[in-house]
């Protein structure tokens, strides 16, 4: 008899429009963009984007989440920054164009952002390294 009380109590809190979840942080990581090349206007395929993981002490940093641009030189990612106690207490995150991995005939490019955000990198023109 309790749970079916329970159940229906929670069905009405529901039905009148109560956010049981009403606080839950979003944690989700978004970038997206188109990677030209620089002067040309040319899409870029197949260029390694990555969302990076960066500890707060000394080590390495983690890429936690990679694309690659498609024939258009389009990328979508997205990242859940875990919520578990601990998890990713002091991270810092970015996102890295042509990071993971390197593609050496091209520059780089990037920033940081924080969990909850989306990054619209929009046009990046990235320039051609001469040999």
């Amino acid at each position: 008899m309790r749970l079916l009380s329970a159940s229906l109590l929670v069905l009405l809190l529901l039905l009148a429009g109560c956010d049981l979840f009403e606080g839950e942080e979003d944690t989700t990581i978004r970038a997206f963009g188109t990677v030209v090349l620089e002067g040309t206007g040319e899409p870029i395929e197949n260029l390694g984007v990555a969302i990076v993981a960066v500890p707060p002490s000394f080590g390495g940093a983690v890429a936690v989440a990679e694309t690659r641009t498609d024939a258009e030189g389009h990328f979508d990612l997205r990242y859940e920054v875990p919520q578990s106690p601990g998890a990713s207490v002091g991270y810092s995150y970015s996102v890295r164009i042509n990071d993971v991995p390197y593609d050496g005939r091209y520059a780089t490019a990037g920033g940081y952002t924080e969990p909850g955000e989306t990054i619209d990198f929009g046009v990046v023109e990235l320039s051609r390294i001469e040999d």
